[in-house]
């Protein structure tokens, strides 16, 4: 097994996640725990460093052992042959007395000092021409073996709290990532909405009313008007029954029918293009609605799909976290912190 292959028992996946800053979160968190609740262990999780300063001159600048050897906790602090003697820790508010021959407080080479400046600088006095100290490093600088399950200066025992931790806040980061997984048009971004053709009812189709006009305006005439255009003088059926002149009543007559005939044909056209365009309109949105349903049965299959995901995020979290404190307090007593999973990946 490895490093993932355990924390993907709890997370079911790690493809999508920055494994690499989930497992250096579960390192600091892991020495965080240790050192507030045993800190007794914490020599288990240290490693030394040992200086001999070059050309056989003496340390009297700073040591950076926090921003350049990436410390965390400062156990010990040892010079002279063999680094066999130990400092001991002052206040750095007492720098200038260890210094100072005539104070109480001058450090001697067989009772040497050390302190820590508000920068974070570590100074031994007497100046040493070599030192030793003894730190626990932070998750930056540790070497991580995946396939062997190591991490640097890690007990074994303690890889499972790691592992743990990094599960937690791969779990945490994929609730918070449940939301970028919704349909976007959940929201007011309606793309993919609008990638359904949208649906115009309107009918677009202009009548003849000249024409139309034209034929019904004749036929008019014929029966009864005075005098047809462009003529002066009567021409319609109701003269030539005065006229009693029945042929041309007849002639008149079939001239008005046909008149007649025209505007019914004009009219004919024009209701076969509104039942045309009427039956196009019918059909896309029957078209648009079937897309649309379609749609919204997609979307509700994916966020079933999701909420389905995030209960079982949800309770595995919590195992996760359960497991963390059955963990803590097995290994490292009563003394361990009490997580709020909410809060765990902020480490």
């Amino acid at each position: 097994m490895s490093l993932t292959s355990r924390i993907q028992n709890y997370t079911n996946s790690v493809a999508n996640e920055n494994l690499q800053s989930a497992l250096t979160k579960g390192i600091d968190y892991t020495i965080s725990i240790v050192a507030s609740a045993n800190p007794s262990m914490l020599p288990a999780f240290a490693e030394n460093k040992e200086v001999s300063v070059a050309g056989g001159g003496k340390q009297e600048d700073g040591i950076d052992w926090m921003g350049a050897e990436k410390g965390v906790h400062l156990l010990d602090v040892r010079i002279g042959t063999g680094f066999n003697t130990h400092c001991q820790p002052v206040p750095s508010s007492q720098a200038k007395d260890v210094e100072n021959p005539k104070s109480i407080y001058y450090a001697l080479s067989d009772n040497p000092v050390y302190w820590i400046d508000n920068t974070n600088e570590l100074y031994i006095r007497p100046s040493p021409t070599s030192w030793a100290i003894t730190f626990v490093r932070s998750s930056d600088g540790r070497t991580i073996n995946d396939n062997a399950e190591t991490i640097v200066n890690i007990p074994l025992p303690f890889i499972e709290l790691v592992v743990l931790h990094a599960a937690e806040c791969i779990l945490m980061e994929r609730l918070g990532d449940f939301r970028t997984k919704l349909p976007t048009d959940l929201d007011a971004d309606t793309t993919l909405f609008d990638q359904i053709a949208d649906v115009s009812a309107s009918i677009s189709y202009t009548f003849p009313t000249s024409e139309f006009s034209d034929a019904i305006t004749k036929a008019q005439n014929l029966i009864d008007g005075t005098t047809m255009a462009g003529d002066t003088e009567p021409e319609s059926v109701q003269y030539w029954l005065a006229d009693e002149d029945e042929d041309m009543v007849q002639v008149t007559l079939a001239t008005a029918a046909q008149e007649l005939s025209r505007a019914n044909s004009i009219l004919s056209e024009f209701n076969a293009e509104l039942g045309a365009q009427s039956t196009q309109k019918q059909q896309a949105l029957a078209e648009f609605q079937a897309n649309l349903a379609k749609k919204i049965q997609l979307y509700n299959t994916i966020i079933q799909k999701i909420q389905v995901d995030y209960q079982w995020t949800q309770g595995q979290l919590q195992v996760v976290n359960g497991k963390k404190q059955e963990f803590i307090q097995i290994n490292l007593g009563n003394a361990g912190p009490k997580d709020n999973p909410s809060e765990s990946n902020a480490v």
